[in-house]
């Protein structure tokens, strides 16, 4: 299982992730993890500056401490964003303000709580 907090260094080591219907499953030279959709409790894009400029990360953030930090990029990266984008509430503009952006930062694209009103 891939370390829930890990360095950039460890991300760097995530080959790709793929989607089903049931999971996100990210793997590398770590070993495989994965979060169900159905314990999904948020998504989140961090921003940070690096020497060789600005890093983006998917947080993804199921039950308990189960979570994946996926690095921008990475082989299956758009077939993970079509399916987020199907969650009820999901918030493009934050992806696009993450994008655009020039400064470290959070932005929370999705979270459970907020999906239900």
């Amino acid at each position: 299982m891939l370390h829930p907090d890990m360095s950039r260094d460890a991300q760097e080591d995530v080959s790709r992730v793929t989607v089903d219907d049931l999971k996100i499953s990210v793997d590398g030279v770590g070993g495989h993890d994965f979060i169900r959709w159905d314990q999904l409790q948020w998504v989140v894009i961090e921003a940070a500056m690096e020497e060789e400029g600005r890093s983006l990360v998917w947080r993804l953030q199921g039950l308990g401490v189960r979570r994946c930090r996926i690095p921008f990029g990475i082989e299956g990266e758009q077939q993970m964003l079509a399916k987020l984008q199907n969650l009820p509430g999901f918030d493009v503009l934050a992806v696009a303000e993450a994008l655009c952006g020039s400064d470290a930062g959070r932005f929370i694209c999705w979270r459970r709580d907020r999906s239900a009103k």
